[in-house]
């Protein structure tokens, strides 16, 4: 990421790791571990990213997304994304709740307007736990 022009910086809080090019902010995400680290080495790419929970349903449900220069990445299924924030919401800070319920909204109206992954958000719903649903 470096070599196409982002600034690389870690949380000195936290330690997690993060890219930035213009408006672009890249923070990468992985499910919480067995000792509830809240960051996680990812010796391979040379950044820590952050570790929360219910990750595993976004993990589960991506959509490709390609560059006009040919590069792929996975990114969590809009729906997915969704109702993992529902879910972690009321554990969050007040600062970072009040950032996630903008972008759930904004994201939620966007699908419901161009009715796009309703049906993915149907399906991801319906296959979680009693306690899940109860937190979305």
């Amino acid at each position: 990421m470096k070599e196409i022009g982002f600034t690389y910086e870690e949380d000195p809080l936290t330690g997690k790791s993060k890219f930035f090019k213009n408006d672009i902010e890249v923070e990468f995400l992985t499910t919480l571990t067995r000792d509830y680290s809240s960051v996680y080495n990812v010796p391979e790419m040379g950044i820590h990213a952050e570790c929360l929970k219910y990750m595993d349903i976004a993990a589960a449900n991506t959509i490709p997304v390609v560059f006009t220069n040919g590069n792929l990445i996975l990114v969590p299924n809009p729906a997915a994304y969704v109702i993992q924030k529902a879910m972690i919401n009321s554990e969050r800070s007040e600062g970072k709740t009040q950032k996630d319920i903008v972008a759930v909204r904004g994201i939620v109206l966007a699908m419901l307007e161009e009715n796009k992954y309703v049906q993915d958000f149907v399906r991801i719903y319906q296959h979680l736990g009693k306690k899940q649903k109860r937190r979305v």
